[in-house]
């Protein structure tokens, strides 16, 4: 099988405002009420069919505790739209960086974005900064979206709430320093300007004082704070919603992306690709989960082509290693193969959680393959490079801890119809999942698809046809889980086929797989 996602596209188009609204708290009806519409166009709206308008957006956004541009995402094609021509971006600035003493390219969209990141960093909803500075809250909301620019002395106001200096909010606003800083011809000082027109005007400023690029020392706070930001986004990732990480990310990534572009140290460069690296991997995976397979392939190609630029043999591993687990539940066991071969040849015998998350997806690989002894002497290698490692941490998504070991132990023991061992392993896994549960229970999920393959494996058919369909409808309506488990149970019904094609249970099951695949739940 080449592409075992599920392609849902047109059934989930505005999945992330469902389960935007389920985050917070919400059934449609509930907020229907709150906003003083009727239950049926809150469902038109997260359907596709419909979309709220300006007067109600604001509110909308309130009232599901995110910001109006965040709004927005959701309601352009489920929140994707926008991540694609990053995507694009991102690539085109690691693979061609600016010629040293050649200007720094201009790119205002991402700029603003990292206005509304500073925001949040500094501790600020769009309504306490607001207050903070004295205007209304659509003033500021505006601001984030690049549709005006503030006046001079809201600007001074502005960066001191920020703690930033002036020039670092010109920056941010899409203003050259000394356009921002200065009064026009006719005397007066800069004031907002509407859509269309501050748009040009602030970047004709840009163009006409061909704005430097940062100094090297602020470069580096600045790329110091990012890489702060990041550290703190692989910590929270192992527990954080799929959608509250893209959410997350996309504004680092943005702001990665046009600062690389103003920067002409390859030392500082090489920072800057670590980190992209890092932030593309967990993007990957967070669209991944969602089902976005396709996304998730082009984000894991910026991860390497970042990884690769900075030189760090550790990360080029990693950005393989974590790659590997998409191919591998799209089927593509070949590139698993090859991914994973590639992130243990960067390493070698030296000791890292990329090298020992490599040897472990390649065996689970193999053993799928039905390639046995090599899968076996995999399972020996994955041991031996995990216990030559430091204590893992579990909350870090670049780490290898020993409930990670266990749950490739268990898929690699499952595939080889080890059903004399594979239990046990999956126990171990799952009490160590118990123990500092994450992911959303993403993982231990898995391990106990693994148990209803080891049952089937077994000749216990009934149970494992009722085990997966019982993990397939606690699934049901988290986008979080759905997509594995709609694969997952599949595997299990195709080891049930293998010894029994005709049993009702698993014909059950493939039915469930089907409904769940082609009507996404719509809750109340």
């Amino acid at each position: 099988m080449t592409d075992r996602v599920q392609n849902t596209t047109k059934a989930t188009k505005r999945a992330g405002l469902a389960r935007s609204r389920r985050l917070a708290g919400h059934t449609q009806g509930g907020l229907a009420a709150r906003l003083g519409v009727d239950r049926s166009t809150v469902a038109r709206w997260e359907s596709g069919e419909a979309s709220p308008g300006p007067t109600l957006r604001p509110k909308l956004a309130s009232t599901l505790g995110i910001t109006p541009y965040e709004l927005d995402i959701l309601l352009s094609s489920g929140g994707m739209d926008v991540i694609g021509p990053l995507r694009g971006e991102m690539v085109a600035s690691i693979a061609e960086p600016p010629a040293a003493g050649s200007a720094p390219l201009w790119s205002r969209g991402a700029e603003r974005t990292a206005l509304a990141m500073r925001r949040r960093g500094a501790g600020f909803t769009q309504d306490s900064l607001a207050h903070e500075i004295g205007v209304a809250r659509s003033t500021v909301m505006r601001w984030e979206r690049g549709l005006v620019v503030p006046a001079l002395p809201q600007q001074r106001r502005l960066a001191r709430a920020l703690q930033i200096t002036t020039a670092e909010l010109s920056t941010l606003l899409g203003v050259a320093e000394n356009a921002a800083g200065s009064r026009t011809e006719s005397g007066t000082d800069v004031v907002e300007e509407p859509n269309a027109v501050g748009s040009v005007l602030a970047t004709a400023r840009v163009l006409r004082e061909e704005m430097a690029a940062l100094m090297a020392t602020g470069a580096e706070d600045r790329l110091s704070g990012l890489e702060d930001t990041v550290d703190k986004l692989r910590r929270a990732h192992v527990r954080s919603r799929a959608m509250e990480t893209v959410f997350a990310l996309v504004p680092v990534l943005s702001e990665l992306r046009a600062r690389v572009r103003d920067h002409h140290s390859s030392r500082v460069v090489r920072r800057f690709q670590h980190a992209t690296a890092m932030s593309a991997t967990m993007l990957a995976d967070a669209l991944f989960r969602l089902g976005k397979a396709d996304e998730a392939r082009g984000w894991h190609r910026v991860a390497r082509t970042a990884a690769d630029g900075s030189g760090d043999p550790q990360m080029r591993a990693q950005v393989r290693a974590q790659q590997a687990i998409l191919t591998y539940y799209t089927g593509d066991l070949n590139a698993t193969i090859g991914l994973t071969a590639q992130a243990q040849a960067i390493i070698g015998d030296r000791p890292s959680p990329a090298a020992a998350l490599a040897s472990a997806a390649q065996a689970r690989a193999l053993a799928r393959m039905g390639n046995c002894e090599a899968a076996k002497e995999m399972i020996v290698d994955a041991r031996r490079r995990y216990e030559q490692l430091d204590e893992q941490p579990g909350d870090d998504v670049f780490a290898f801890p020993a409930k990670r070991l266990f749950l490739y132990l268990s898929g690699a023991l499952s595939n080889l119809g080890c059903v004399r061992y594979a239990p046990a392993v999956q126990d171990k896994g799952l009490r160590l999942y118990a123990a500092e549960p994450d992911t959303f229970g993403i993982d231990p999920m898995l391990l106990r698809f693994d148990q209803a393959v080891c049952m089937a494996q077994a000749g216990e058919l009934g149970s494992a046809a009722a085990h997966a369909s019982a993990l397939l409808t606690d699934a049901e309506g988290d986008g979080d889980r759905l997509p594995l488990a709609l694969i997952r149970a599949a595997d299990v019904a195709t080891a049930i086929e293998a010894r029994e094609r005709s049993l009702p249970d698993v014909n059950e099951l493939r039915e469930l797989i089907a409904h769940l695949a082609s009507a996404p739940a719509q809750d109340d």
